[in-house]
């Protein structure tokens, strides 16, 4: 067996021990002299496990292991005293790319991507943090409601050491992070950026070269209307370590909590994301590619230009009673929605009195919202 000790720095991190026994009992307490905070799946507790468990730090789930138990964890040690359920662990962590102890699966310790191969003994210390170079991780926040963001997204905001995040993502989302990892706002809003984009290209460079394990968080998808694939090329030219989280876009979860389906057999048979730019005060759309009836627009920062919209989708070939809606903070518990027509939507907004940030849907599909809203997402306060 080949041995490797890590010098780890667990101080506030969120580590997984999955067991109750003996094995378990030392790894927690190991953990919580190291200062993590510890999460504890057991699904019988020793009496010393129940005595740990009293630690304001560690929390006890008295179930089995499930594979969402990873979601947030920095550190991982599957000591169950049953190999199966330990190699499962272990199996779970290497694709979330977890670092694990597997203390039931023949000792062995996952550490992917950087080990792979080979046993590791793995020593727990509070002392420093283990040397590695930096890196940056694209993460898709998505629409705003934290529980849309995928596993890997969590476990990336919890090993980060500086989070440079959009103004659309909410505090929600930045609480599930790292709480020792630096906050720095690079968001942009229109006709007003903090910074631009090339600058903020170096500075995910510069942090990344001196070490730091940086995320990148974007509301949406990092790849959807989000500059991810400028970041990333720019990244890989310095050749920073760099990999991209997706995470749901705004089109896909709006519209889903406003109990519209993009896509519907009898209503829609495809899906069209596009962006209403102004330029010189009118709306720049490709308009000859959005008469298709058959075909649900989703048009992100359509709000401002909204009547402009309306009118060129009609002027367009559009049906005028073509049903449209407009989600406000889709997905948050203040989501609005007013719905209606390529007619009647504009004056409905007005009423309502929506605001950014908001996605303009036209289609069918709108139509089915009185069929479907209850059963998905939020509650609306505004209706059409």
């Amino acid at each position: 067996m080949t041995e490797l000790a890590l010098s780890l720095d667990l101080k506030d991190r969120r580590c997984l021990v999955v067991g109750g026994g003996e094995a378990a009992v030392s790894a927690a307490r190991s953990l919580l002299a190291a200062g993590a905070l510890v999460s504890v799946i057991a699904e019988r507790a020793s009496a010393d496990m129940l005595g740990v468990a009293d630690s304001d730090r560690v929390q006890l789930h008295k179930r089995g292991f499930n594979i969402a138990d990873l979601g947030g964890i920095w550190l991982a040690i599957a000591a169950s005293e049953d190999a199966t359920i330990d190699r499962q662990v272990a199996d779970a962590a290497e694709q979330r790319q977890i670092i694990c102890e597997a203390l039931g699966a023949t000792g062995s310790c996952r550490r992917p991507p950087a080990i792979q191969r080979g046993e590791v003994g793995i020593a727990i210390t509070g002392g420093a943090p283990a040397s590695e170079s930096g890196r940056v991780d694209l993460v898709g926040a998505g629409p705003g409601d934290p529980g849309l963001l995928t596993l890997d997204a969590v476990a990336a905001l919890n090993q980060a050491d500086l989070i440079l995040h959009d103004r659309l993502v909410p505090e929600a989302i930045l609480d599930l992070a790292n709480p020792a990892a630096e906050r720095q706002y690079v968001g942009k809003a229109r006709s007003k950026h903090s910074y631009e984009q090339g600058t903020l290209n170096e500075l995910l460079g510069e942090h990344a070269r001196s070490g730091q394990r940086v995320v990148r968080l974007k509301g949406g998808d990092p790849f959807v209307f989000g500059r991810g694939g400028e970041e990333v090329a720019s990244l890989m030219q310095e050749g920073v370590p760099v990999r991209v989280i997706p995470g749901v876009t705004a089109a896909s979860g709006c519209a889903t909590y406003a109990g519209i389906p993009l896509t519907h057999r009898d209503h829609a048979h495809s899906v069209h994301f596009l962006t209403a730019h102004r330029q010189d005060g009118a709306v720049v759309l490709d308009w000859g590619s959005v008469a298709n009836p058959w075909q649900t627009l989703a048009i992100y920062m359509g709000l401002d230009g909204l009547e402009q919209v309306c009118e060129g989708l009609i002027q367009a070939g559009r049906d005028a009673d073509t049903p449209a809606a407009v989600v406000e903070r889709g997905t948050l518990p203040s989501q609005r929605v007013a719905d209606g027509t390529l007619t009647t939507l504009p004056e409905r907004v007005r009423e309502a009195d929506l605001a950014s940030p908001a996605m303009l849907i036209v289609g069918g599909v709108v139509g089915l919202r009185d069929q479907l809203a209850n059963a998905c997402g939020r509650n609306d306060a505004a209706e059409g």
